[in-house]
């Protein structure tokens, strides 16, 4: 959670413990999980998703070419992907550690 309009949150909730921040970090997690779209993942953390890498590119380049009007086939909700553990072991990470290495602490 480092794009602009988290960061606050995410300095927050490292930096002060911000209890607030932190449930916000929540809702923001849930507002964007619960979107029946594809995310655009960057190449600097692509890594950490267990995905086939050439194909998501593939995938990144037609969407771009028909300007956001591309979904990938076989697209899932992240809640049937990844199941009910993996589902709450990705929001867990998000919420209380995404972001961690970006704030100076």
């Amino acid at each position: 959670m480092i794009e602009p309009e988290t960061m606050a949150y995410t300095i927050s909730h490292f930096k002060e413990k911000d209890e607030m921040a932190t449930r916000m970090r929540g809702m923001i997690f849930d507002k964007h999980s619960s979107v029946d779209k594809p995310w655009i993942i960057s190449d600097s953390i692509i890594h950490l998703f267990n995905v086939d890498v050439e194909k998501a590119r593939s995938n990144a380049k037609e969407w771009w070419e028909k300007e956001g009007q591309y979904t990938p086939d076989n697209l899932k909700p992240a809640t049937e992907e990844l199941g009910t553990d993996g589902f709450a072991e990705a929001k867990k990470y998000a919420i209380m550690e995404a972001g961690k290495a970006r704030v100076e602490m």
